[in-house]
């Protein structure tokens, strides 16, 4: 089959390697940390666009289509992209083996086996439980990459056999692409942002765009040298949005929901165009320059090795070595670059020209790799010995620093990790409250709300909760819905690129069947009442879909204080299993939060699971996480005291440590729900006496807060941790607060901001 294909791309195109160059600098930068490169994953996006292009203008030569050329294909890739990334995962299985233990090692296991099989983007696109990917994290684009080229060669065939029209061809294919973009935008909608963010579903139109450029690339090429200035000016354009986008990465906000990615999957196209058809020009020509200096282009032509091998060198280092501070990170940075550069070089030398030798059997892509040496065996021997130096210098390295770390200090703590490469430690929840819960509440206007929401960004925070107490939205029968404090802090929340958590309580005494106990904290029980509260709960979901990331139903259904007709297990199954089927008929990615648990109570939650069972069926998982707070009174929360744990009527076993939690996640496991995580929505000290405990003063809960992140962080299922509380309000005292009625931060406040400074630094 004759097609007009990309002609000036048939080898290897300096100006190229410089895009590649870019790409990779972004991604490296942000997971060094460097300050104004949040955005650099979307150097991932110009890789997609990149690859679509080059690999369609592969697949459009003469046969290259046909049953022999598509079977040549597949050996083609094979050889150019396995064997690296085969000597990163044999290297990351070692130090797995000789450096780690426990859920560590499995876990690093198990991210090997989906990296070798492409697959990582389906594990992390199914939502994990932690936001930390680990070593081989970034294995993810390979496998988007992957998938997409087991069935773009045969609906090319399609594509190919149905039109001859070029223009036709390519117009297909951006219609595709904006199909992916729709379904993009509705996953973003649903607050699916793992799906969005990993799955091939969610990322092809970046590889499609590049894939419409190649289909027409001999009149894009003739109409852009007809029109240079043009061109370069595009190109210009792009290079500055591309580069604004990583720097601030909430400028896509200005933007329908994802639209960015596409966007700068336009400005990479426009670039290549630019780099394979330079205008004049004095900034074009410098520019131009740029991307094809000797240096940059040597980056670009280890690209693919520098980015299998950069985030394993950086997150051993992290790790191994301690690096906590941003001096630290200024001391560490430069030299875990240097070696990802030596790793990159080395893997490519040995490892990937070696096998780019071999393409040639199989219809080879010209000359990819200048110095290629002659087919011979000498390929296959250097490629083995190359793959083998690697791994055992990478083990190596791995005992050195595994014993470097060992000697002369003393053993770990087994109930306290330092965030990691595996993990990240629990994702931080600061509670907000302007009004809207019925009572005597603090009227919070604009600017004080905006004070607290900037605290809540300084000290790390991932999440803001606040009430959407029913009594106070709907205080009328069919007197229609007041959102207006809920949507404050949600909007407010989403400019900052903050999730929310929404906990749900409060039956309006309109409701109640019979009049009733004309209690706040009173619960939906009878029919006719959980029936109202459904209509409630799928309306407040509707309302909020695609802004709100967590819905709690109910707060501390153990406790006569929060369920004042008597704490029921059955009665609570029947009010979560009304609001779960209300919220995922109308908002799917919306997680359902069990109403926290107040202390580890297993014996109520072995009941739920029980009456679960009973009132909804033996299958039925009312819920997405289980919630729980378990407070420590004065106790340090590393501290465990048998007489703590003890057997509590009506239900059980009722564990008082903070670390009863692990008991409670024995429960979940033993029903089948070991993946479940936990949701700590409550935890804190009080720097006054409360109750029988003493009083903890702030530098000590500082240390305790710290102690507890470490312990919640050995538990990958602890998925998101909340202080109680954050602020003052009419019943939480500022002596349990992290910052004053100013807004004015405490010592337990600063070691928040330092920890979660710290785990951001590890999960990069």
């Amino acid at each position: 089959m004759n097609v007009s294909h990309p002609e000036s791309h048939t080898g290897r195109v300096p100006a190229l390697d410089g895009l590649r160059a870019l790409a990779i600098g972004l991604v490296v930068g942000l997971h060094a940390g460097v300050p104004g490169m949040r955005g650099g994953s979307l150097g991932v996006t110009v890789f997609f666009v990149l690859s679509g292009f080059l690999i369609t203008g592969i697949l459009l030569r003469p046969g290259a289509l046909g049953a022999r050329g598509i079977g040549r294909f597949y050996v083609r890739r094979w050889l150019r992209l396995f064997p690296a990334l085969a000597v990163v995962v044999g290297f990351a299985v070692g130090y797995a083996l000789l450096a780690l233990d426990g859920e560590d090692r499995r876990f690093l296991l198990q991210q090997s086996l989906t990296s070798i099989t492409y697959t990582t983007n389906l594990l992390m696109g199914r939502g994990a439980t932690t936001e930390d990917y680990g070593l081989l994290g970034h294995t993810w684009s390979l496998g988007v990459e992957e998938q997409f080229y087991l069935v773009w060669p045969l609906l090319l065939l399609v594509l190919l056999r149905c039109t001859r029209s070029a223009s036709v061809r390519a117009g297909v294919v951006l219609v595709l692409a904006t199909g992916f973009l729709g379904w993009r935008m509705y996953l973003s909608s649903q607050g699916l942002a793992a799906h969005v963010g990993m799955n091939i579903d969610a990322q092809a139109d970046s590889l499609l765009v590049g894939s419409a450029l190649a289909l027409v690339w001999p009149a894009v090429r003739e109409r852009a040298g007809r029109r240079p200035r043009l061109v370069a000016g595009l190109a210009v354009g792009s290079l500055v949005l591309l580069l604004a986008e990583t720097a601030v990465p909430g400028l896509h906000h200005v933007l329908p929901l994802d639209a960015n990615y596409t966007l700068v999957a336009l400005a990479s196209a426009a670039l290549i165009v630019w780099l394979l058809v330079p205008g004049p020009g004095p900034v074009s020509t410098r520019l131009h320059r740029a991307f094809t200096w000797r240096p940059v282009v040597w980056i670009g032509l280890v690209s693919y090795s520098l980015y299998l091998w950069h985030r394993v060198v950086f997150e051993i280092v992290r790790e191994q070595a301690g690096v906590d501070t941003f001096a630290e990170q200024l001391l560490w940075g430069p030299a875990a670059l240097a070696v990802s550069l030596a790793a990159a070089a080395l893997s490519f030398h040995l490892v990937e020209r070696p096998f780019l030798g071999l393409r040639s059997r199989f219809g080879g892509d010209g000359d990819p790799a200048p110095g290629t040496p002659p087919l011979s065996r000498r390929p296959v021997r250097v490629a083995v010995v190359g793959a083998v130096l690697l791994a055992v210098v990478g083990a190596g390295g791995a005992v050195v620093l595994r014993l470097g770390n060992d000697s002369g200090a003393a053993a770990s703590d087994p109930v306290g990790c330092a965030p990691g490469p595996q993990r990240s430690g629990p994702v931080v929840d600061l509670g907000v409250q302007t009004a809207g819960d019925g009572r005597a509440v603090p009227s919070l206007g604009p600017r004080e709300l905006d004070r607290l929401l900037d605290r809540a960004e300084e000290a790390g925070a991932g999440i803001i909760s606040t009430a959407a107490a029913w009594r106070t939205i709907q205080p009328t029968r069919g007197g229609g819905y007041d959102f207006e404090r809920v949507d404050e802090i949600v909007d407010a929340a989403a400019e900052r690129d903050l999730k929310v958590r929404l906990q749900v309580v409060s039956m309006p005494l309109w409701a109640a069947e019979g009049g009733g106990l004309d209690d706040y904290w009173r619960p939906p029980l009878s029919v006719g009442e959980l029936a109202a509260w459904e209509v409630f709960v799928e309306d407040l979901a509707r309302h909020v879909r695609g802004r709100v990331d967590y819905l709690e139903i109910w707060n501390e259904p153990n406790e006569y204080a929060f369920w004042p007709t008597g704490p029921d297990p059955a009665a609570y199954a029947r009010l979560l299993g009304a609001a779960h089927g209300a919220v995922k008929a109308v908002a799917p990615g919306l997680q359902v939060v069990t109403g926290g648990l107040s202390n580890n109570d297993i014996g109520f939650l072995e009941n739920l699971y029980a009456d679960i069972s009973v009132e909804l069926g033996p299958d039925a998982r009312p819920f997405d996480m289980v919630g729980v707070h378990p407070f420590a009174g004065d106790r340090a929360p590393d501290v465990r005291l048998a007489e703590w744990s003890y057997t509590r009527e009506p239900f059980g076993e009722f564990d008082q440590n903070f670390l009863g939690y692990i008991r409670l996640h024995e429960v979940m496991a033993e029903n089948g729900d070991a993946d479940v995580p936990l949701y700590i929505g409550e935890f804190g000290y009080n720097t006054e006496p409360w109750r029988e405990f003493g009083p903890v003063p702030d530098r000590t809960r500082a240390d305790y807060l710290t102690r507890a992140l470490e312990a919640m962080t050995c538990h990958r299922y602890v998925g998101v941790v909340s202080w109680y509380y954050f602020h003052p309000t009419p019943w939480n005292e500022d002596s349990w607060t992290l910052v004053d009625e100013d807004a004015v931060p405490n010592l337990t406040f600063d070691a928040l901001r330092t920890w979660t400074r710290r785990a951001e630094r590890a999960a990069r």
